[in-house]
């Protein structure tokens, strides 16, 4: 009864009331914009790091198969003869 008494003597209140909550969604709003922006950078941050560290692998495992693969041809004695494989 008091809140009927209330906009009935003053019928801004439910004008104020309606705008706070516009007020408060888009305040929501924005906050989830930041929170995208700055996620998106860190995943592109991410995403850089691990590209360095795939290409950092790939230049390792080249270096290191061809020795591999001398020491797999040197410890087979099937593959050793007059044509090395």
């Amino acid at each position: 009864m008091e809140k009927t008494a209330e906009f009935s003597t003053n019928p801004l209140l439910g004008i104020e009331k309606i705008k706070e909550m516009f007020h408060q969604t888009y305040k929501a709003m924005d906050t989830m914009d930041r929170f995208r922006t700055k996620a998106i950078e860190a995943m592109g941050k991410n995403n850089q790091i691990m590209q360095g560290e795939i290409e950092r692998a790939r230049t390792y495992i080249e270096r290191v198969r061809p020795q591999q693969a001398r020491e797999e041809l040197a410890s087979d004695p099937k593959l050793a003869g007059p044509v090395a494989l």
